[in-house]
């Protein structure tokens, strides 16, 4: 295995915390200063669908590089809390791993769309095709940067953003432009991925699950992976 993705996965090992679902509301004009600079992009829809610009807020570590690179996908209550500061463990995912030497891209799903939580059921987004749509415009948009390496992007994702990394790296035969790694961070693995009882992930996957999560449960992970 890589030296970059031993480090990524070994990074990711230690996380215990469970984000407060509480859904966003952000006022611009009040926004808290972010970690890094804030971009723009346009999604990747697969289906033939028209592509959604996206915002987002990229983390670069000290240096000329190219780094390697992260594309995070937050969950269902979005990535800003309702006082417009980054959740706080994507923040510190960010950060972390910016220390490590890593470009972040903090994707924003819900903004541009007029969307604040995905949780409760009142605004629907799909994580298997909107969301993963968005991590591969993330993807492109990252290795389109000078400072990041191209062939060395990985994807992190949480509980509904999780959901949307199974899908992303489901194999289609994309190895060769798609991410080199993935992490899901408690996923809902009842949800239909691609390929079905034969999704296979083209990439290394690491899952992280835990044995008393009531939201998203464990077992059904664990049958995916086995």
């Amino acid at each position: 295995m890589a030296s970059w993705l031993a480090t990524l996965l070994g990074a990711v090992s230690a996380l215990g915390a469970f984000a407060t679902v509480r859904p966003a509301r952000v006022d611009a004009t009040t926004q808290p200063q972010d970690p890094g600079e804030r971009v723009s992009f346009v999604g990747e829809p697969h289906d033939g669908r028209s592509a959604g610009r996206l915002d987002g807020v990229l983390v670069v570590p000290p240096g000329t590089g190219p780094f390697p690179a992260l594309v995070m996908l937050h969950g269902c209550t979005g990535l800003r809390t309702g006082t417009g500061a980054i959740q706080r463990k994507i923040r510190f995912w960010a950060e972390h791993l910016r220390d490590l030497g890593y470009v972040s891209l903090l994707v924003d799903s819900f903004t541009s769309r007029g969307i604040d939580e995905v949780c409760t059921g009142r605004h629907m987004l799909s994580p298997v095709r909107d969301r993963a749509d968005d991590a591969r415009g993330a993807l492109r948009y990252l290795q389109g940067r000078p400072e990041v390496r191209p062939d060395r992007i990985g994807l992190l994702g949480w509980s509904n953003g999780a959901a949307a990394t199974l899908s992303v790296v489901f194999d289609e035969g994309r190895a060769e432009r798609d991410f080199r790694a993935a992490v899901a961070f408690y996923p809902n693995c009842t949800r239909k991925y691609p390929g079905g009882p034969d999704f296979r992930p083209y990439a290394p996957l690491y899952v992280l699950v835990g044995a008393l999560d009531d939201w998203t449960p464990a077992p059904p992970c664990m049958a995916l992976v086995e």
